[in-house]
């Protein structure tokens, strides 16, 4: 994609307030630590592309981001966000591990700031994410940060090249649009308790 027009641009599986699955785990409890052994954990997931914490500006709290050594083949890895930090793992993650459903033992990289996940009301939950080169998924989003305003016409310069190669393009829409979209039953419920409140 054209840098005239893009600033950074990364993949995720999910968009900020939206639906993200959750998957279970096991934390492995490391030598002399006073934790319940194989305490369970069930944290919203997301896969994401090396790119996706630039793009979407999420800040670095701890450890290091995926890089391109977190490949198909090697060591499993993941990235917690502080909320998960401090919930299960008290005030650090470093060098914790997880086991997942299969059975694989995935080591935690890294931790970054929390943010909304499913709604901009909700208090900040625990979130984990793998990268997309351990966890291919057929569909994800592509999140771009543009340099340019997010017209019409800007759009219709960048679908050419998004779709390029094997790349289907489904929808463009700016996360305004996005936000704006996903809010759709938050606003339905204030407008109901407010009409309640009149008839009251």
């Amino acid at each position: 994609i054209s840098t005239r027009w893009v600033g950074q641009a990364g993949t995720t599986a999910t968009l900020p307030v939206d639906h993200p699955t959750t998957s279970p785990f096991r934390i492995e409890q490391p030598p002399g630590e006073a934790i319940e052994a194989g305490e369970k954990i069930e944290p919203a997931t997301n896969v994401v592309s090396l790119s996706y914490f630039a793009t979407a500006q999420t800040p670095l709290v701890e450890g290091r981001l995926f890089t391109e050594s977190d490949s198909e083949g090697a060591e499993p890895v993941a990235i917690i966000n502080d909320v998960a930090m401090r919930r299960h793992f008290g005030g650090s993650a470093g060098g914790r591990r997880i086991v997942d459903a299969k059975g694989t033992s995935v080591g935690i990289v890294g931790v970054v700031r929390s943010g909304r996940y499913r709604a901009m009301q909700e208090l900040p939950a625990p979130m984990l994410y793998r990268p997309l080169a351990q966890e291919y998924r057929p569909r994800m989003h592509l999140a771009i940060r543009l340099l340019a305003p997010a017209t019409e016409e800007t759009f219709k310069r960048l679908a050419p090249q998004v779709t390029a190669g094997t790349l289907r393009l489904v929808r463009m829409a700016t996360l305004d649009e996005h936000l704006s979209k996903a809010m759709v039953m938050d606003r339905f419920v204030i407008a109901l308790v407010s009409a309640c409140g009149l008839m009251a």
